[in-house]
């Protein structure tokens, strides 16, 4: 019994073993952009707190799905033998996260190439 433990566990760990840079690459940069999104409001004057339950929460779902479009895109590699879609769904995840980092600050940036960048992404400070 304890030989099928190790012939699962390491089935999972060889399926899920190229998802883990993926992975590390867009928690990196939801980190980078929640830390962003607080320092925003606090320029803005909105929340002098560091931590909203609310937005954690909704932070760890937003990671929760990330994860799960990943291991999906895997999965579709595995099984249609594409090897493109997991380096394609992690580079839009990653370039996503690295837009929303750059949405948050340019919304309360006040140099000339956070100006420049309000013309074209979304203000974040209205939220």
């Amino acid at each position: 019994m304890k030989n099928l433990y190790v012939i699962f566990a390491g089935a999972v760990g060889a399926f899920m073993l190229p998802v883990f840079p993926y992975a590390a690459l867009s928690t990196v940069l939801m980190v980078a952009g929640g830390l962003s999104a607080c320092a925003m409001r606090r320029r803005m004057g909105q929340a002098p707190g560091l931590f909203d339950p609310r937005r954690v929460g909704r932070a760890i779902v937003g990671l929760v799905r990330i994860y799960a479009a990943l291991m999906i895109a895997r999965g579709a590699d595995v099984v249609f033998a594409i090897d493109h879609c997991l380096r394609f769904t992690g580079a839009a995840i990653c370039f996503q996260q690295a837009l929303t980092l750059l949405e948050y600050e340019a919304s309360a940036g006040g140099s000339s190439w956070a100006a420049r960048l309000r013309k074209y992404l979304s203000d974040k400070a209205g939220e």
